[in-house]
């Protein structure tokens, strides 16, 4: 079905904030920061590196219902819990130390059963710089997701 706009519509649809701004009613304009762009960008690319190599066991809610799972010695984290089962703040700093293997000793790392993802990356991006980009964007996407 082909919709066609009138131009008595057009004209409503460029005029009317001007005529309401002219009348004295606040015109609303939603102003995006630089900083909010790159925060929604890096949320967005990091919600697909997680889709690609994270929902497999933690699942796409996040919960750690995945269909690897039930496959798994030690089920998964609810990701979406991090900061309540950590008063309140998100441990970005642990988070980017099991990312990259800075951090060797840890419950999700200590069978071995989740993959050291920044070695990974890196050999899938060739980059440290592009690997390094893919764990702060995870990081920023599993912060947006906290309950």
């Amino acid at each position: 079905m082909r919709i066609v706009a009138s131009p008595c519509a057009w004209w409503l649809a460029c005029a009317a904030p001007l005529l309401m701004a002219s009348a004295g009613v606040a015109v609303a304009q939603v102003q995006t920061s630089p900083d909010d762009r790159a925060r929604s960008l890096a949320i967005e690319a990091g919600r697909e590196t997680y889709r690609q190599f994270c929902a497999p066991c933690h699942g796409q809610d996040a919960r750690g219902n995945g269909p690897v799972a039930r496959l798994l010695l030690n089920p998964p984290v609810d990701l979406t819990m991090v900061s309540r089962r950590n008063n309140g703040e998100f441990p970005e700093i642990m988070f980017e130390a099991m990312l990259t293997f800075t951090r060797l000793q840890t419950a999700a790392h200590g069978t071995g059963q989740m993959p050291i993802w920044g070695p990974v990356f890196k050999s899938v991006d060739s980059s440290e710089t592009l690997a390094r980009a893919r764990v702060v964007n995870l990081i920023a996407y599993l912060e947006s997701i906290q309950r």
